[in-house]
């Protein structure tokens, strides 16, 4: 009988044995998911982060040429505004020698 039993101790030597093994392997596996989703979480944080300056950086860019195109124009719009009124002055300046000549002519033209 002593043989049965060093046989039972054995059996449920090796059955302890594989129930810690499994334990192991069970932590194991909750440890190693446990690393990858905390893997995961840290790359979707660089992503977003990355993503954000990405689009601050284009918005800024974006920004800035936006501005320098609004800048060129109103300077165009300026310089057109500065050349009609250029030509309204002389055209008015103009006017008024032609004005004056018609009144000193009227002038003239009732003394005599």
């Amino acid at each position: 009988m002593g043989g049965i039993t060093m046989a039972k101790t054995e059996i449920l030597s090796q059955i302890k044995k594989a129930e810690e093994d499994v334990n192991k392997m069970v932590l194991d596996a909750v440890q190693e998911k446990e690393r990858k989703i905390k893997e995961a979480n840290d790359q979707t944080h660089l992503i977003i982060k990355t993503a954000k300056e990405e689009s601050n950086k284009y918005r800024k860019k974006t920004l800035e040429s936006t501005k320098k195109l609004i800048k060129e124009e109103q300077e165009k719009i300026i310089s057109a505004g500065a050349k009609d009124a250029d030509i309204f002055r002389q055209k008015s300046q103009k006017n008024m020698d032609d004005a004056v000549d018609f009144l000193v002519n009227e002038f003239e033209r009732t003394i005599v």
